[in-house]
């Protein structure tokens, strides 16, 4: 039965368009893929004295700034299931007066595409609550 298989000339077109299929998804998916930027360079603890969630972003204002500048630490919501997770956090740090640490990078300036001032905001890639 095997051999019947391996020798019908439908299995080996089948099989080819298989490769291809796959092969074509790989090279699509490549060309999507984005590099990652750089990691975060600082870390800062933070209890939040106010958060918004806005149409491009979800931010918490820490009511210390870091480095005597920068109050507010933001998210995009372009990555939505980040950005629903991150505003859990910045919600559950405000209610309860918790500390969160922000992890990001002190010279990107990046967030400025989706409202994040760069004179007193930075774009952040994670939080932490303990």
């Amino acid at each position: 039965m095997v051999k019947r298989v391996l020798k019908s000339w439908s299995f080996w077109v089948a099989l080819a368009a298989l490769v291809i299929c796959l092969a074509a998804a790989g090279l699509l998916s490549a060309r999507f893929v984005q590099a990652a930027p750089s990691a975060p360079t600082a870390t800062y603890p933070c209890v939040p004295d106010l958060i918004v969630s806005a149409n491009t972003r979800v931010v918490a204002r820490c009511a210390v700034p870091y480095n005597s500048a920068i109050y507010w630490f933001a998210f995009p919501t372009t990555d939505s299931g980040n950005a629903s997770r991150m505003l859990s956090m910045f919600e559950t740090a405000k209610t309860t007066g918790s500390q969160i640490t922000f992890y990001f990078d002190a010279a990107d300036t990046s967030g400025g595409s989706y409202g994040c001032d760069p004179a007193n905001c930075r774009a952040i890639w994670a939080v932490t609550m303990p």
